[in-house]
């Protein structure tokens, strides 16, 4: 079974997905893969800017230009999960919650912190209770085949 075909019609949890890297792998899943199923984007409002346009940005980037290109429908696979990783729970409402251990099945956790000048506290919220908040999660989806802490 090929890499492409392990994918086809798994769907996918991404936290970090509006970050340098997340943004790298959503177009690389979205390019590669086709017919992935969905992707869900834990995202959280920023700079006055809401979830949902932190996404629908993504069209304007230069990244995305060859994928738009070639398929222009693909980020109608995007969904966002409006969250945010130092909250309980994720901040996530809970019908979504119940969404998510229903229909994931690969968990990427790329959020994270890299202020190296942020205080200590700022730190632990990100990167540890984040990263426990998510694994959390994970150990409560029901069909999840893979996921990666990085």
């Amino acid at each position: 079974m090929s890499i492409i075909d392990w994918y086809t019609g798994k769907n996918v949890l991404i936290s970090g997905g509006t970050g340098f890297m997340g943004k790298v792998l959503v177009e690389k899943i979205l390019r590669s893969i086709p017919n992935i199923g969905k992707i869900y984007i834990l995202c959280r409002s920023k700079r006055g800017v809401t979830p949902a346009q932190r996404v629908a940005d993504f069209s304007k980037i230069p990244l995305f230009t060859k994928l738009l290109k070639e398929n222009p429908n693909s980020l109608n696979k995007l969904i966002v999960v409006e969250g945010d990783i130092t909250e309980d729970g994720l901040g996530i409402k809970e019908e979504i919650r119940n969404e998510l251990i229903e229909n994931i099945n690969i968990v990427f956790h790329f959020a994270a912190s890299l202020k190296l000048e942020a205080r200590l506290k700022e730190s632990v919220m990100f990167n540890l209770k984040g990263t426990l908040s998510m694994l959390k999660l994970a150990t409560d989806i029901k069909h999840l085949d893979v996921s990666s802490f990085i």
